[in-house]
């Protein structure tokens, strides 16, 4: 299943990065991969549970679904993200489950917005982040 691939691939991230830290010898490997949850790192778990809501919800997997999906792991990192709307809407979906980690449950919302400096200036306007260039 997609859960179980997706449990391996961090498993193993894990793995090289104990490794790039100086964890020596299996057991240290083994005991490094059993602490870290995937759940404990919640930039990484909104990004797979996204990825499995969109496989869940089509069947033709954009070109740009890579770079979205790692630009997603930043949201509980920042104060504001701005994203397309298709990936702002599978975002709200995952964020609005019940089963969400802690760190998880008072993330901001991603911001879909149009294409445009102005719509840019609106949506942090309204977020309380900056004046418009005309009220200065």
């Amino acid at each position: 299943t997609d859960q179980a691939s997706q449990q391996y691939a961090f498993r193993f991230s894990v793995r090289e990065a104990a490794q790039t830290l100086g964890v020596k010898g299996e057991a240290g490997l083994e005991m490094a991969t059993e602490l870290v949850r995937l759940e404990d790192c919640p930039g990484t778990w909104l990004r797979h549970a996204v990825e499995l809501q969109i496989r869940k919800a089509t069947t033709k997997d954009e070109p740009s679904n890579l770079f979205d999906l790692n630009h997603l792991a930043h949201l509980p990192y920042v104060d504001l993200l701005f994203t397309d709307k298709r990936i702002a809407e599978f975002a709200r979906q995952v964020l609005s489950a019940s089963n969400l980690p802690d760190p998880l449950r008072h993330v901001k919302k991603p911001f879909a917005i149009p294409n445009s400096i102005e719509a840019l200036e609106s949506a942090l306007i309204s977020a309380g982040g900056v004046e418009s260039a005309e009220g200065k």
